[in-house]
């Protein structure tokens, strides 16, 4: 690649690919794309990749797991009001301390938090802490009527009534709800509450999928709330994939029963540490097989909710076109019409549009 392009890191193009470089890197990589030929051809590639894979994702939205919540200064918004949560209950600790402690633990990144780590500051200081995507203002009302607090997510350009989604992803702490208005502690205007419209609240959490984190009362009682995934499919070719991972899980299941001492028994004793379903998934029953496969689907779907694809690599054309560029990087063509760098994984030149054939190649 040519010097330029070397600035450019997988997650930067990762980011571009996603739009959410800042005005800065976003500069960066124009500069880059337009010095580097190779750099382009990169970006073409992955481009067709997307498609291929959004062709299955089009029925379900993409949970956003690992978008940064970043807006106050310093990207530590999440900090903030997990911080604001600590003093609240009498347990403050020293700010820095904090944030070398999330820095450590890589729940605080340089661009902000992923929202999956929002909370790991609470847990780590002995808080129940449980997190869900699809919430309601039911769910945050209800939240509140046990004395729990309340982190969610939102854009916060459409937050404080701009209209115009920025994905501008920001944690705001929850006090209080009406039918009119929602009570909220925003840090980053740094005065204690803020009200902001019902309206416009929804439309802003809608943007991070309804992400609520929840820190429960010391009485709390846990409701599992499973991501939903049953509008999500895969390829009729992971099926195989998922009866191996369910044949794996009784083998891990097994081995770790084993390793504390259980072996098999004809009806479960816990004082023996014996058990009926130690043994081979073949002689399992067909409920308890099910169960598995349960798992191994629930599995691959969360996979995919998650924004992430499985691809059978060897028998892909994107596989192979990524393996000739890393195995003959060497060996570069010319565009007959317009000279520019192309690679026999090219269907097209970067620069001019034109459709290669193998007179560019020889």
């Amino acid at each position: 690649m040519e010097e330029n392009s070397t600035k450019i890191t997988d997650e930067q193009m990762a980011a571009f690919l996603e739009g959410n470089l800042s005005t800065e890197e976003m500069e960066m990589m124009l500069c880059a794309l337009c010095d580097s030929p190779e750099l382009r051809s990169v970006l073409s590639i992955a481009e067709r990749v997307d498609e291929d894979l959004e062709e299955n994702t089009q029925l379900y939205s993409i949970l956003p797991i690992s978008r940064m919540a970043a807006k106050s200064k310093g990207h530590l918004c999440d900090l903030q009001c997990e911080e604001w949560i600590l003093a609240k209950r009498g347990m403050a600790a020293d700010h820095a301390s904090l944030s070398e402690q999330a820095l450590q633990n890589r729940w605080l990144r340089d661009k902000g938090t992923p929202l999956h780590h929002m909370g790991r500051l609470l847990e780590a200081n002995g808080l129940q802490v449980s997190r869900r995507y699809d919430a309601t203002l039911d769910d945050i009302k209800d939240a509140l009527k046990t004395k729990s607090d309340i982190i969610v997510v939102v854009d916060n350009a459409v937050l404080v009534g701009k209209g115009m989604r920025e994905d501008d992803f920001h944690a705001v702490t929850v006090i209080s709800t009406s039918d009119a208005t929602i009570r909220i502690f925003d840090p980053a205007v740094g005065t204690p509450y803020e009200e902001c419209m019902a309206s416009h609240f929804m439309k802003a959490w809608k943007v991070s999928s309804n992400y609520m984190v929840v820190v429960n009362a010391s009485d709390f009682t846990y409701d599992p709330t499973p991501i939903n995934v049953d509008n999500v499919s895969y390829p009729d070719d992971l099926i195989d994939l998922r009866e191996a991972i369910a044949e794996n899980t009784q083998e891990v299941w097994a081995s770790a029963r084993m390793a504390d001492g259980w072996s098999y028994g004809p009806v479960r004793d816990d004082k023996r540490k014996e058990h009926p379903d130690l043994v081979p998934y073949s002689r399992l029953s067909e409920g308890e097989k099910e169960y598995n496969r349960m798992l191994a689907d629930t599995t691959i779907k969360i996979v995919r909710k998650f924004g992430f694809d499985l691809v059978k690599s060897r028998d892909t054309e994107t596989y192979h076109i990524l393996m000739h560029r890393l195995l003959h990087s060497d060996q570069e063509y010319r565009c007959s019409q317009c000279g520019t760098v192309v690679f026999k994984a090219n269907k097209y030149c970067a620069e001019c549009g034109r459709r290669l054939d193998e007179t560019d190649f020889l």
